[in-house]
């Protein structure tokens, strides 16, 4: 297996940020939690970001049709059901990674703090959506921030980021940035189209923005390294590019 590089036009100047909350959180219960974004009234792309969006979604495309790869949906998995069950989660987790190509690989998902291995990581903190760990030879643990496990979409959404990450180390897939200095936010908005590739866009769609419904208050947030429109208009033009048949 050759190692690839592929470099990414930066789509934007700084990541999205992971998690985005606007909200003075109450102590109670939500009493209504979902993912919210709609494709119906979405912030237009000006044509530079989509031509932009393009180039870095095809030269994926051109990779995984290099190696053979099959390109076809997945919006059949992660359902996001029995949210707070981490071996449910896991088995979601793992059954995208089949989905994916991925074979002969043990893969987990937790909810819970994994205190030790955070240290180890400059770039995330307690207040990222999600992580994934490998802590041997095709050997992963997925986790997931727990301010998310009532959100099904939201998990469908961190899940698929997270599968895209263990298909570019099983696969040696690297991206960098074609501008100096930005290799890491650069890769990480290539995970997100790679994870749209790879046929996960609509589970990155379904969970990029979400509510919370409190009795006095709403809470409102985004999930992802890009914004919600350019992951959407990202999953239509490979809908309409990859060849793969919708019903």
């Amino acid at each position: 297996m050759t190692f690839s590089e592929i470099a990414g036009v930066l789509l934007l100047s700084a990541p999205f940020i992971l998690l985005i909350i606007h909200e003075m959180r109450p102590k109670e219960e939500p009493r209504r939690s979902r993912g919210v974004f709609s494709q119906e009234n979405p912030i237009p792309l000006d044509p530079a970001a989509k031509a932009r969006l393009i180039k870095n979604i095809e030269s994926i495309m051109q990779a995984l049709r290099s190696r053979q790869y099959s390109m076809k949906d997945a919006s059949f998995v992660a359902n996001g059901a029995n949210t707070k069950d981490s071996a449910t989660i896991g088995s979601e987790a793992y059954s995208l990674c089949q989905h994916c190509g991925i074979q002969g690989i043990s893969v987990a998902a937790t909810f819970d703090a994994l205190k030790e291995e955070f240290e180890s990581v400059s770039n995330h903190t307690a207040d990222a959506a999600g992580h994934v760990f490998r802590f041997g030879p095709s050997r992963y643990s997925i986790w997931i921030n727990p301010k998310f496990n009532d959100i099904p979409e939201v998990i469908g959404a961190i899940l698929a980021h997270e599968v895209a990450h263990i298909y570019s180390m099983e696969k040696r897939l690297h991206f960098k940035s074609s501008a100096r200095g930005d290799d890491h936010t650069a890769s990480e908005q290539m995970t997100d189209l790679l994870a749209v590739a790879l046929g996960m866009g609509k589970q990155l769609t379904r969970g990029a923005a979400y509510y919370r419904e409190w009795t006095k208050t709403v809470e409102v947030g985004t999930v992802g390294y890009l914004s919600p429109e350019m992951i959407s208009f990202a999953y239509e033009y490979w809908k309409q590019s990859s060849g793969t048949i919708f019903l």
